[in-house]
């Protein structure tokens, strides 16, 4: 079709060549760049394209490219050229973090298999407004025009890859949905406490789509993205946005949760927002659901002098000391079928890529206290700015 384009990013002849070959057997033309810059120009421009990028381009991996496509032209299909001596955590990565649905083998010499798999991506790319059909699977190429025969390890991580990409594709449709439905109602209302209403419930939805990178993480280790932090804005704005939830919860009339936070004078710390703002709702959602009967649930900061103790405390139910021990276990769940068993365990491993430590202090019948100790070392002596809530300040939530 003359809106579909194949963009290739690679400066290698020797992987251009074969390539535009298999194009040309489609009767499509390949526009070549081998700078990532001006190749994200370009699909800014053209983004209903097949983009085929080659393992390293420019002393930068493809996937990294890749993976930046996303956000610019979401509903292209992504190829990855894999050398024939490529580790497989390349072609793990590839499927994790940016989505691609084939693979090219290099030195490519099978134009048959080629052909297949640029006609696949093509066949994918969506036409006018319409969605695109869910991923084929996957096609991996070799110079003997043969399918490549990946070992039953690989295949069961390739497989899962698959799953996780279409299942984050389709949650990102769901969430966008939603999205677009919100802005609609901040058009048409005029009712200032509903905008305001709306524009938590957008910030939600914006965090949602954070939330994909927890379960990449899962399977992939991703860097931390360090940033000047305040601590106490951080919770105030992440008991915000999470108080609808524990408002929506069914308990009884007479159960009110109360909600008191105790943010002292800290400085501000180096942090990434999203992890640290996941750890937290993980956290507080934790306290809530421990007092179906009503409660207290208490956030407080403290500077020690040693450093920070950021600190989270329920009046619930407690937990027996069999239960404590393994509540940071992935997939140790107490809640039966309504929980994963995967919050603290996301949240443990978020404060150990900060370097921060947690502890847990828990009494059947007198609550529980999730301590998180930050050390004075990654503060800034940076003032923190004034929170959101004032120090002490209660909220009854029925």
């Amino acid at each position: 079709m003359a809106d579909q384009i194949i963009l290739l990013v690679t400066s290698r002849q020797q992987v251009s060549e074969p390539v535009k070959a298999a194009a040309a057997l489609l009767q499509k033309q390949i526009v070549q760049i081998p700078c990532p810059a001006t190749a994200l120009k370009c699909l800014s421009i053209f983004p209903n394209a097949v983009v085929i990028a080659d393992q390293m381009i420019q002393n930068r991996p493809g996937v990294d490219l890749l993976r930046e496509t996303l956000a610019i032209a979401p509903e292209a299909e992504r190829l990855l050229v894999l050398d024939a001596d490529a580790r497989a955590e390349i072609a793990m990565d590839a499927l994790n973090i940016a989505r691609v649905t084939g693979f090219l083998r290099h030195p490519l010499e099978g134009l048959a298999q080629a052909k297949a798999v640029l006609s696949a991506a093509l066949d994918q790319l969506p036409t006018n407004s319409t969605h695109r059909s869910p991923s084929p699977a996957l096609h991996l190429v070799r110079n003997d025009e043969t399918p490549a025969t990946l070992s039953p390890q690989m295949e069961r991580l390739c497989h899962l890859g698959e799953q996780v990409g279409g299942l984050i594709h389709q949650f990102n449709g769901m969430l966008t949905i939603v999205m677009a439905h919100l802005e609609l109602l901040q058009q048409e209302t005029t009712s200032t406490e509903f905008r305001v209403r709306l524009a938590t419930a957008q910030e939600a939805i914006t965090n949602g789509v954070d939330l994909i990178r927890t379960l990449q993480a899962f399977i992939r280790k991703e860097p931390v993205q360090k940033d000047e932090l305040d601590l106490n804005q951080l919770i105030a704005d992440t008991l915000k946005v999470a108080e609808p939830a524990w408002q929506q919860n069914e308990r009884p009339a007479d159960a009110a949760i109360q909600v008191e936070t105790h943010l002292g004078d800290i400085p501000n710390f180096l942090g990434d927002a999203i992890k640290l703002r996941e750890a937290l709702t993980n956290l507080i959602m934790n306290a809530i659901d421990a007092m179906p009967q009503g409660g207290h649930l208490t956030v407080s900061t403290e500077d020690t002098g040693m450093g920070v103790e950021l600190r989270v405390s329920d009046t619930g139910q407690g937990m027996p000391e069999s239960v404590r021990q393994q509540i940071f276990e992935p997939f140790f769940s107490t809640k039966g079928g309504k929980g994963n068993g995967l919050g603290l365990s996301i949240v443990k491993k978020a404060l150990r890529e900060h370097g921060w430590d947690i502890q847990v202090e828990s009494q059947i019948g007198n609550g529980t206290t999730f301590t998180i100790h930050l050390p004075v070392s990654h503060a800034y002596d940076h003032p923190a700015a004034i929170p959101l809530f004032a120090p002490s300040q209660k909220i009854a939530v029925f």
